[in-house]
């Protein structure tokens, strides 16, 4: 787990947050970044997946969805936690 977590927060911005939302899941929050901005640094991650199991002998898999909101801001945390849990 450290690993993989460490694999995460070395592809995040500073402004980013990574916290884990399960055994096995991380989440990230990566502010004021367009659903297309979020989509880019998503391919980045898959991109590195293959290298990132042979450097550390365990396997990794990536699961990414994206959330964007509007002007009206974000729904409360439960919610966002949940449809991430789901």
């Amino acid at each position: 787990m450290i690993s993989t977590a460490g694999f995460l927060v070395s592809n995040l911005r500073n402004v980013d947050v990574l916290f884990r939302v399960g055994p096995f899941r991380f989440a990230s929050l990566l502010p004021e970044t367009p659903p297309a901005g979020a989509a880019v640094a998503a391919g980045r991650l898959r991109i590195q997946i293959p290298d990132v199991t042979a450097q550390f002998s365990f396997p990794l898999a990536l699961d990414v969805r994206v959330m964007g909101w509007g002007e009206e801001g974000a729904p409360p945390i439960d919610e966002v936690l949940k449809d991430i849990a789901d």
